[in-house]
Parts: structure tokens; sequence; C-alpha cells
């Protein structure tokens, strides 16, 4: 078997150990998320009119309401934040392109809410 990849500090190329390679791309993705929670939350809380497109998330927020939509909504970021950093650290520029695409994603979600918002 063999050892893993030492980087320049002597850490294994899947340690987290060191800073963050994606700190501001991260810090960009939470506050986009928590937009999005927020745009979400005052859709939902209009009523029968609108609901929530995302099966598992549905069923956390009809458990849970909004508390348990925080808690998956940043679960699930923490997570995608997590292999982000793990897979810059062993290939330059994939993990900053997931995480890319979670922001433009995020982006998208809270324009179109917004949209629906003003429509509504």
């Amino acid at each position: 078997m063999s050892e893993p990849k030492k980087s320049r500090d002597d850490q294994p190329s899947w340690s987290l150990g060191g800073p963050s390679q994606l700190g501001s791309l991260s810090l960009l993705l939470v506050v986009l998320s928590l937009g999005d929670l927020l745009v979400t939350y005052t859709l939902l809380w209009q009523g029968g009119r609108f609901y929530e497109a995302n099966p598992i998330a549905r069923f956390v927020f009809d458990r849970w309401n909004i508390a348990g939509m925080t808690f998956f909504k940043f679960g699930v970021i923490g997570f995608v934040i997590l292999l982000g950093e793990i897979i810059e650290r062993r290939r330059p520029g994939v993990g900053r392109a997931i995480l890319g695409l979670g922001c433009v994603t995020a982006t998208y979600v809270i324009v179109h809410g917004l949209r629906l918002l003003r429509e509504g």
C-alpha cells in the first residue's frame, strides 16, 4: 500500500491541516445559502401558493419547520465546503470550481425566488 502524497508542509494531501484553500468562496456560499434560506422561508410562509420543490428539503420543512430546514441546508453546505477543501488539495482548481458552481446555483435560486415573490 502506498503512502498518501505529501504536501509542502509534510501533511498528507487529504489532510485539512493548514489554512483554508477556499475561504472567501466558502464564505460567499454560506452567505448566498442564507439568502436562499430567507427567500425560501418567505415564500413558504405565504401559505399554500408556494412549496419546496426539493422533496428531501420539503420533508424536513414539514417535520421541523424553519429550524429543521436551517440545519439541513447548512449541514449540506458544510459538507460541500468540506469536500471542496479536500478536493482542492488533491486537484487544484476542481474544489474551487465545485464551490463556484454552488455559488452560481444559489444565486439563481435566490433570483428565481425573488421573481416569484414579486409576481405573487
